[in-house]
Protein backbone atom coordinates (compact mmCIF):
# COMPACT_ATOMS: atom_id res chain seq x y z
CA UNK A 1 0.00 0.00 0.00
CA UNK A 2 1.46 3.40 -0.85
CA UNK A 3 2.73 5.45 2.41
CA UNK A 4 0.03 8.22 3.26
CA UNK A 5 2.25 11.46 3.78
CA UNK A 6 2.24 13.33 7.27
CA UNK A 7 0.19 16.27 7.63
CA UNK A 8 2.37 19.51 7.12
CA UNK A 9 2.93 21.18 10.42
CA UNK A 10 1.80 24.28 9.03
CA UNK A 11 -1.78 23.02 9.25
CA UNK A 12 -1.23 22.31 12.95
CA UNK A 13 0.15 25.47 13.56
CA UNK A 14 -2.20 27.26 11.53
CA UNK A 15 -4.98 25.46 13.80
CA UNK A 16 -3.81 26.14 17.11
CA UNK A 17 -3.37 29.86 16.15
CA UNK A 18 -7.07 29.92 15.18
CA UNK A 19 -7.96 27.97 18.40
CA UNK A 20 -5.88 30.48 20.85
CA UNK A 21 -7.62 33.87 18.45
CA UNK A 22 -10.80 32.17 19.44
CA UNK A 23 -10.58 31.97 22.62
CA UNK A 24 -9.18 35.23 23.07
CA UNK A 25 -12.06 36.81 21.43
CA UNK A 26 -13.99 34.54 23.50
CA UNK A 27 -12.23 36.28 26.52
CA UNK A 28 -12.10 39.90 25.52
CA UNK A 29 -15.89 39.99 24.60
CA UNK A 30 -17.44 37.28 27.52
CA UNK A 31 -15.02 37.23 29.98
CA UNK A 32 -17.43 35.56 32.44
CA UNK A 33 -17.27 32.61 30.60
CA UNK A 34 -13.73 31.51 31.04
CA UNK A 35 -14.00 32.17 34.52
CA UNK A 36 -17.20 30.51 34.81
CA UNK A 37 -15.73 27.79 32.56
CA UNK A 38 -13.15 27.11 35.68
CA UNK A 39 -15.29 27.45 38.14
CA UNK A 40 -17.76 24.58 36.55
CA UNK A 41 -14.70 21.96 36.21
CA UNK A 42 -13.80 23.08 39.87
CA UNK A 43 -17.02 22.16 40.96
CA UNK A 44 -16.70 19.10 39.06
CA UNK A 45 -13.80 17.77 40.26
CA UNK A 46 -14.43 18.62 43.70
CA UNK A 47 -17.61 16.18 42.92
CA UNK A 48 -15.74 13.20 41.41
CA UNK A 49 -13.00 13.68 43.25
CA UNK A 50 -12.47 12.29 47.30
CA UNK A 51 -11.87 15.69 49.26
CA UNK A 52 -9.67 15.53 52.39
CA UNK A 53 -11.55 16.72 55.20
CA UNK A 54 -10.29 19.67 56.58
CA UNK A 55 -9.36 20.48 59.81
CA UNK A 56 -11.86 23.57 60.23
CA UNK A 57 -14.90 22.11 58.83
CA UNK A 58 -17.10 25.27 59.38
CA UNK A 59 -14.80 27.57 57.89
CA UNK A 60 -14.23 25.80 55.21
CA UNK A 61 -18.00 25.27 54.69
CA UNK A 62 -18.15 29.12 54.84
CA UNK A 63 -15.85 29.98 52.66
CA UNK A 64 -17.37 27.64 49.67
CA UNK A 65 -20.82 29.20 50.67
CA UNK A 66 -20.06 33.15 50.35
CA UNK A 67 -18.19 32.35 47.17
CA UNK A 68 -19.86 30.65 45.15
CA UNK A 69 -18.36 27.03 45.58
CA UNK A 70 -20.31 23.83 45.72
CA UNK A 71 -23.32 23.43 47.98
CA UNK A 72 -22.97 19.74 47.51
CA UNK A 73 -19.31 20.22 49.47
CA UNK A 74 -20.34 22.97 51.78
CA UNK A 75 -22.68 20.86 53.03
CA UNK A 76 -20.54 18.16 53.73
CA UNK A 77 -18.34 20.70 55.53
CA UNK A 78 -21.39 22.07 57.69
CA UNK A 79 -22.39 18.76 58.68
CA UNK A 80 -19.09 17.78 60.04
CA UNK A 81 -19.14 20.74 61.91
CA UNK A 82 -22.31 20.24 63.54
CA UNK A 83 -21.38 17.12 64.17
CA UNK A 84 -18.34 17.88 66.57
CA UNK A 85 -20.50 21.34 67.76
CA UNK A 86 -24.24 20.55 67.56
CA UNK A 87 -24.81 23.73 69.10
CA UNK A 88 -23.03 26.10 67.16
CA UNK A 89 -24.81 28.80 65.75
CA UNK A 90 -23.32 29.93 62.49
CA UNK A 91 -22.97 26.11 61.60
CA UNK A 92 -26.83 25.63 62.10
CA UNK A 93 -26.93 29.23 60.17
CA UNK A 94 -25.07 28.57 57.22
CA UNK A 95 -26.39 24.99 57.12
CA UNK A 96 -29.70 26.18 56.99
CA UNK A 97 -29.27 28.49 54.42
CA UNK A 98 -27.64 25.53 52.06
CA UNK A 99 -30.64 23.70 52.43
CA UNK A 100 -32.81 26.89 51.27
CA UNK A 101 -30.97 27.54 48.55
CA UNK A 102 -30.74 23.74 47.40
CA UNK A 103 -34.83 24.34 46.29
CA UNK A 104 -35.34 23.97 43.00
CA UNK A 105 -36.15 27.01 41.22
CA UNK A 106 -37.79 29.26 40.64
CA UNK A 107 -38.59 29.46 44.19
CA UNK A 108 -36.81 32.17 45.46
CA UNK A 109 -35.30 32.57 48.84
CA UNK A 110 -36.49 35.15 51.25
CA UNK A 111 -33.56 37.03 52.55
CA UNK A 112 -32.64 38.55 55.75
CA UNK A 113 -29.79 40.18 57.41
CA UNK A 114 -29.03 40.18 60.74
CA UNK A 115 -26.56 42.55 62.38
CA UNK A 116 -24.99 42.43 65.60
CA UNK A 117 -22.11 43.81 68.03
CA UNK A 118 -19.15 42.44 67.08
CA UNK A 119 -18.00 39.56 69.67
CA UNK A 120 -21.77 38.88 70.91
CA UNK A 121 -23.29 36.12 69.37
CA UNK A 122 -25.59 35.27 72.05
CA UNK A 123 -28.52 36.21 70.32
CA UNK A 124 -27.16 34.09 66.86
CA UNK A 125 -28.71 30.81 68.71
CA UNK A 126 -32.29 32.11 68.96
CA UNK A 127 -31.94 33.08 65.43
CA UNK A 128 -30.56 30.09 64.26
CA UNK A 129 -33.81 28.21 66.09
CA UNK A 130 -36.02 31.16 64.53
CA UNK A 131 -34.59 30.50 61.20
CA UNK A 132 -35.33 26.55 61.76
CA UNK A 133 -38.66 26.39 62.91
CA UNK A 134 -39.89 28.88 60.26
CA UNK A 135 -38.33 26.73 57.42
CA UNK A 136 -39.74 23.72 59.24
CA UNK A 137 -43.36 25.29 58.96
CA UNK A 138 -42.70 26.03 55.33
CA UNK A 139 -40.66 29.08 54.59
CA UNK A 140 -42.12 32.53 54.63
CA UNK A 141 -45.59 32.44 52.52
CA UNK A 142 -43.89 28.69 50.75
CA UNK A 143 -40.27 30.98 50.41
CA UNK A 144 -37.01 29.29 52.21
CA UNK A 145 -35.54 32.09 54.54
CA UNK A 146 -31.88 32.51 54.08
CA UNK A 147 -30.45 35.01 56.86
CA UNK A 148 -27.21 36.94 56.12
CA UNK A 149 -25.12 37.42 59.12
CA UNK A 150 -22.50 40.93 59.34
CA UNK A 151 -21.07 42.41 62.86
CA UNK A 152 -20.12 45.61 63.34
CA UNK A 153 -17.36 47.12 66.15
CA UNK A 154 -18.44 49.85 68.00
CA UNK A 155 -19.03 52.87 66.14
CA UNK A 156 -19.11 50.36 62.55
CA UNK A 157 -23.43 49.97 62.47
CA UNK A 158 -24.20 52.33 60.01
CA UNK A 159 -21.16 51.47 57.61
CA UNK A 160 -22.17 47.68 58.12
CA UNK A 161 -26.07 48.53 57.67
CA UNK A 162 -24.88 50.52 53.93
CA UNK A 163 -22.83 47.35 53.09
CA UNK A 164 -25.45 44.76 54.12
CA UNK A 165 -28.36 46.95 52.37
CA UNK A 166 -26.19 47.37 49.18
CA UNK A 167 -25.72 43.41 48.33
CA UNK A 168 -22.36 43.63 49.08
CA UNK A 169 -22.23 41.22 52.14
CA UNK A 170 -24.63 39.06 50.48
CA UNK A 171 -23.39 35.40 50.41
CA UNK A 172 -23.01 33.89 46.82
CA UNK A 173 -22.92 37.34 44.87
CA UNK A 174 -22.12 37.11 41.64
CA UNK A 175 -18.22 38.54 41.53
CA UNK A 176 -19.31 40.70 37.97
CA UNK A 177 -22.89 41.83 39.42
CA UNK A 178 -24.19 43.26 42.27
CA UNK A 179 -24.67 41.31 45.28
CA UNK A 180 -28.55 40.13 46.49
CA UNK A 181 -30.16 42.96 48.43
CA UNK A 182 -31.88 41.64 51.69
CA UNK A 183 -35.62 42.32 52.36
CA UNK A 184 -35.15 43.70 55.62
CA UNK A 185 -32.31 44.24 57.98
CA UNK A 186 -32.81 43.26 61.62
CA UNK A 187 -30.36 44.81 63.75
CA UNK A 188 -29.26 44.04 67.51
CA UNK A 189 -28.36 47.58 69.04
CA UNK A 190 -24.94 46.60 71.35
CA UNK A 191 -26.76 50.38 73.15
CA UNK A 192 -29.36 53.03 73.05
CA UNK A 193 -29.05 54.33 69.12
CA UNK A 194 -30.83 56.96 67.00
CA UNK A 195 -32.55 55.35 64.18
CA UNK A 196 -33.14 58.76 62.62
CA UNK A 197 -29.37 58.83 61.92
CA UNK A 198 -29.32 55.38 60.25
CA UNK A 199 -30.15 55.17 56.25
CA UNK A 200 -30.62 52.50 54.49
CA UNK A 201 -32.71 51.18 51.21
CA UNK A 202 -34.08 48.53 52.44
CA UNK A 203 -36.49 47.95 55.52
CA UNK A 204 -34.79 48.09 59.22
CA UNK A 205 -36.17 46.55 62.07
CA UNK A 206 -34.43 46.99 65.83
CA UNK A 207 -34.54 43.76 68.27
CA UNK A 208 -34.75 45.59 71.35
CA UNK A 209 -37.64 47.41 72.70
CA UNK A 210 -37.53 50.74 74.42
CA UNK A 211 -34.37 52.10 72.38
CA UNK A 212 -34.72 53.72 69.20
CA UNK A 213 -38.17 54.81 69.18
CA UNK A 214 -38.70 53.72 65.67
CA UNK A 215 -42.17 52.25 65.06
CA UNK A 216 -40.36 49.03 63.61
CA UNK A 217 -38.61 48.03 66.51
CA UNK A 218 -39.99 45.22 68.88
CA UNK A 219 -43.08 45.79 70.97
CA UNK A 220 -42.65 46.16 74.83
CA UNK A 221 -43.95 42.73 76.22
CA UNK A 222 -46.05 43.09 79.61
CA UNK A 223 -44.12 43.39 82.94
CA UNK A 224 -42.30 40.10 83.44
CA UNK A 225 -43.49 39.12 87.12
CA UNK A 226 -40.57 36.43 87.73
CA UNK A 227 -37.93 39.15 86.89
CA UNK A 228 -39.83 42.08 88.79
CA UNK A 229 -40.40 39.63 92.00
CA UNK A 230 -36.45 38.77 92.29
CA UNK A 231 -35.84 42.59 92.66
CA UNK A 232 -38.55 42.99 94.66
CA UNK A 233 -38.69 40.55 97.10
CA UNK A 234 -34.65 41.24 97.70
CA UNK A 235 -35.42 44.44 98.93
CA UNK A 236 -38.99 44.15 101.19
CA UNK A 237 -40.74 41.50 102.64
CA UNK A 238 -42.31 38.98 100.50
CA UNK A 239 -45.82 39.65 101.51
CA UNK A 240 -45.18 43.50 100.81
CA UNK A 241 -44.90 42.58 97.08
CA UNK A 242 -47.79 40.53 96.75
CA UNK A 243 -50.34 43.23 95.76
CA UNK A 244 -48.03 44.97 93.29
CA UNK A 245 -47.59 41.60 91.24
CA UNK A 246 -51.14 40.35 91.55
CA UNK A 247 -52.06 43.53 89.87
CA UNK A 248 -49.73 42.95 87.38
CA UNK A 249 -51.35 39.62 86.70
CA UNK A 250 -54.65 40.64 86.62
CA UNK A 251 -53.89 43.53 84.42
CA UNK A 252 -52.37 41.17 82.09
CA UNK A 253 -55.48 38.97 81.73
CA UNK A 254 -54.03 36.19 83.74
CA UNK A 255 -56.98 35.39 86.47
CA UNK A 256 -54.81 36.08 89.09
CA UNK A 257 -56.35 35.23 92.62
CA UNK A 258 -57.23 38.29 95.28
CA UNK A 259 -55.15 39.15 97.71
CA UNK A 260 -56.23 41.07 100.73
CA UNK A 261 -53.03 41.72 102.59
CA UNK A 262 -53.47 40.06 105.64
CA UNK A 263 -51.02 38.19 108.01
CA UNK A 264 -52.49 34.83 107.43
CA UNK A 265 -51.22 34.69 104.01
CA UNK A 266 -53.96 33.77 102.57
CA UNK A 267 -52.56 33.50 99.35
CA UNK A 268 -49.07 34.13 98.68
CA UNK A 269 -48.02 34.61 95.04
CA UNK A 270 -43.94 34.46 94.78
CA UNK A 271 -41.26 32.08 93.16
CA UNK A 272 -40.45 29.15 94.29
CA UNK A 273 -36.92 29.79 96.21
CA UNK A 274 -39.00 32.13 98.56
CA UNK A 275 -41.51 30.40 99.83
CA UNK A 276 -39.98 28.06 102.16
CA UNK A 277 -41.08 28.15 105.79
CA UNK A 278 -44.03 30.26 104.85
CA UNK A 279 -47.47 29.86 106.35
CA UNK A 280 -50.11 29.95 103.48
CA UNK A 281 -53.94 28.91 102.65
CA UNK A 282 -53.35 29.13 98.69
CA UNK A 283 -50.43 29.45 96.80
CA UNK A 284 -49.57 30.76 93.71
CA UNK A 285 -45.88 30.35 92.30
CA UNK A 286 -44.33 32.52 89.30
CA UNK A 287 -41.67 30.33 87.32
CA UNK A 288 -40.07 30.66 83.65
CA UNK A 289 -40.25 26.95 83.11
CA UNK A 290 -41.66 23.69 84.22
CA UNK A 291 -38.56 22.06 85.69
CA UNK A 292 -37.45 25.04 87.81
CA UNK A 293 -41.06 24.15 90.37
CA UNK A 294 -40.35 22.50 93.41
CA UNK A 295 -41.48 18.85 94.00
CA UNK A 296 -45.57 19.24 94.23
CA UNK A 297 -45.74 16.94 97.25
CA UNK A 298 -43.50 19.87 98.98
CA UNK A 299 -46.67 22.27 97.91
CA UNK A 300 -50.02 20.42 98.17
CA UNK A 301 -52.45 21.92 95.95
CA UNK A 302 -50.25 24.98 94.88
CA UNK A 303 -51.02 26.46 91.39
CA UNK A 304 -48.14 27.98 89.61
CA UNK A 305 -47.98 30.03 86.20
CA UNK A 306 -44.73 28.77 83.97
CA UNK A 307 -44.17 31.14 81.33
CA UNK A 308 -42.47 28.50 79.20
CA UNK A 309 -43.99 25.63 78.90
CA UNK A 310 -43.96 22.42 76.84
CA UNK A 311 -47.54 22.36 76.99
CA UNK A 312 -48.07 25.74 75.33
CA UNK A 313 -50.54 25.55 72.52
CA UNK A 314 -48.27 27.77 70.07
CA UNK A 315 -45.60 24.93 68.82
CA UNK A 316 -42.59 27.84 68.74
CA UNK A 317 -43.43 28.57 72.47
CA UNK A 318 -43.79 24.99 72.95
CA UNK A 319 -40.34 24.63 71.28
CA UNK A 320 -38.99 27.35 73.22
CA UNK A 321 -39.74 25.58 76.45
CA UNK A 322 -38.57 22.18 75.78
CA UNK A 323 -34.63 24.07 74.66
CA UNK A 324 -34.71 26.03 77.98
CA UNK A 325 -34.63 29.72 76.14
CA UNK A 326 -33.76 32.13 78.73
CA UNK A 327 -35.57 35.35 78.46
CA UNK A 328 -33.05 37.53 76.46
CA UNK A 329 -33.17 34.41 73.94
CA UNK A 330 -36.91 34.52 73.76
CA UNK A 331 -36.97 38.12 72.83
CA UNK A 332 -34.84 37.28 70.37
CA UNK A 333 -36.44 34.78 68.58
CA UNK A 334 -39.29 36.99 68.61
CA UNK A 335 -37.31 39.96 66.90
CA UNK A 336 -36.67 37.85 63.82
CA UNK A 337 -40.67 36.79 63.71
CA UNK A 338 -41.76 40.43 64.17
CA UNK A 339 -39.85 41.21 61.40
CA UNK A 340 -41.05 38.43 59.24
CA UNK A 341 -44.77 39.40 60.43
CA UNK A 342 -44.17 42.98 60.11
CA UNK A 343 -42.74 42.78 56.35
CA UNK A 344 -44.71 39.57 54.68
CA UNK A 345 -47.93 39.54 57.31
CA UNK A 346 -47.14 35.74 57.76
CA UNK A 347 -50.80 34.69 58.99
CA UNK A 348 -51.17 32.35 61.89
CA UNK A 349 -46.96 33.71 63.02
CA UNK A 350 -46.67 33.08 66.71
CA UNK A 351 -43.36 33.64 68.80
CA UNK A 352 -41.98 32.56 72.20
CA UNK A 353 -43.36 35.90 74.06
CA UNK A 354 -45.08 37.54 72.04
CA UNK A 355 -48.18 36.61 69.12
CA UNK A 356 -50.43 38.23 67.15
CA UNK A 357 -54.46 38.70 67.82
CA UNK A 358 -57.23 38.47 65.49
CA UNK A 359 -56.75 42.22 65.01
CA UNK A 360 -53.34 41.54 63.80
CA UNK A 361 -52.12 43.61 66.99
CA UNK A 362 -49.23 42.47 69.07
CA UNK A 363 -49.84 40.70 72.19
CA UNK A 364 -47.74 38.65 75.25
CA UNK A 365 -48.31 34.63 75.16
CA UNK A 366 -50.19 33.88 77.96
CA UNK A 367 -49.01 31.64 80.95
CA UNK A 368 -49.60 27.87 81.56
CA UNK A 369 -51.50 27.18 84.62
CA UNK A 370 -50.40 24.18 86.26
CA UNK A 371 -51.74 22.54 89.65
CA UNK A 372 -49.77 20.42 91.87
CA UNK A 373 -51.21 17.21 92.61
CA UNK A 374 -50.14 13.47 93.93
CA UNK A 375 -49.50 12.50 90.62
CA UNK A 376 -46.93 15.53 90.16
CA UNK A 377 -47.41 19.11 88.43
CA UNK A 378 -50.71 19.18 86.23
CA UNK A 379 -51.01 21.92 83.26
CA UNK A 380 -54.26 22.65 83.58
CA UNK A 381 -54.74 25.29 80.23
CA UNK A 382 -53.05 28.25 78.95
CA UNK A 383 -53.83 31.63 79.74
CA UNK A 384 -54.76 34.45 77.04
CA UNK A 385 -53.01 37.83 77.78
CA UNK A 386 -54.73 40.97 76.74
CA UNK A 387 -53.09 43.41 74.56
CA UNK A 388 -51.19 45.82 76.51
Amino acid sequence: APVRKKPSNLVGWLFLLLLLGGLGAVARWYPGLIQDGRQAVVTWLQRIMPQKPPTEPLEAGVRLYDRGGSLVQADEYLRLALQSKPDDPRAQIYHSNVLALSVPMPVQPVRLGIVYPQGQTEALAAVALAQALLNRRGGVNGRPLVLILGDYPPGGLPARIESMATGQDSPRANPRAAGAVPDAILIYPADQIDSTQLQSSVPLYFAQSGQTGSERELPADRPWPVQEIKTVAGERRILAANLALSNELKGAGLEAPEFNGSNDHTVVVARPEDVAGFQYKALLLLAEREDLLPPAREVPGAQALVRFSPQQTNDIAAEGAQRKLTLEQARAVDALLWLVHGQFKLNGLEGVTLSWNKNDKPVPVGWTLYRATPQGWIGERTLEAQAP
